[in-house]
């Protein structure tokens, strides 16, 4: 299993950069087509503390001052360098990230006290909640890749992997949806965007890499 850290243009730079702290442990693995910066690990099951992410960011951010840098994020670990390759550039060629941001025109869902209208208000929040998720859910259905940063009754932030030239229709299809409906607020759809989102933890070996990471609402 490799974990990686970023792609760079300036790989010996790069790791000679970085090296002085991380110990000899981290490598320059190089595709047909890109250089990246990684190490070697047992499996994808890494620390998740807060010293851990640091510590990747602090080693980002000086390969970044000896060469351009494309990060991954922390957690990145493909099985090969073959599936490395895969997930840089044959899963994501041709493709930009769109973000969605979405609230419902209620700022929180309100709980019955036992009064008519507090039921009726709080049939109102539910509905506005199922509104943002039939939103995002005929988004995902039109793009190749999906997936939610957070998702709250009263909001949501999702992302879109979108064929290039589809960003247009793609946007076409956000305002038909919106047509009519009430209850939504503060819609925004932003980008294109670089794919960061969707550089993610690959399959381990032996199992399908997943096509979709969509919200369950």
């Amino acid at each position: 299993m490799i974990q990686l850290y970023c792609v760079v243009d300036q790989p010996e730079a790069a790791l000679g950069a970085c090296r002085s702290q991380s110990g000899p442990d981290l490598e320059l693995i190089r595709t047909r087509r890109v250089s990246c910066i990684g190490r070697r690990c047992e499996s994808t099951d890494l620390p998740t503390d807060g010293q851990a992410l640091l510590d990747h960011d602090v080693l980002v951010r000086q390969m970044m001052e000896v060469s351009t840098v494309v990060p991954f994020r922390y957690g990145t670990v493909v099985p090969t360098v073959a599936e490395a390759e895969r997930e840089l550039l044959d899963r994501l060629k041709g493709h930009v990230e769109l973000a969605l941001r979405a609230r419902a025109s209620t700022s929180q869902i309100r709980r019955s006290n036992g009064t008519g209208r507090s039921y009726l208000r709080m049939l109102r929040d539910e509905q506005e909640s199922l509104l943002l998720a039939d939103l995002h859910h005929t988004l995902a259905s039109h793009c190749a890749a999906a997936v939610v940063a957070a998702h709250r009754p009263c909001d949501i932030k999702a992302s879109y992997l979108v064929e290039r030239t589809e960003v247009g229709g793609f946007r076409l299809l956000l305002a038909h949806t919106l047509t009519g409906r009430r209850g939504l607020r503060d819609v925004s759809l932003t980008g294109p965007w670089a794919p960061y989102s969707f550089v993610t933890q690959a399959a381990p070996t032996g199992s399908a890499p997943p096509e979709r990471e969509v919200a369950r609402a």
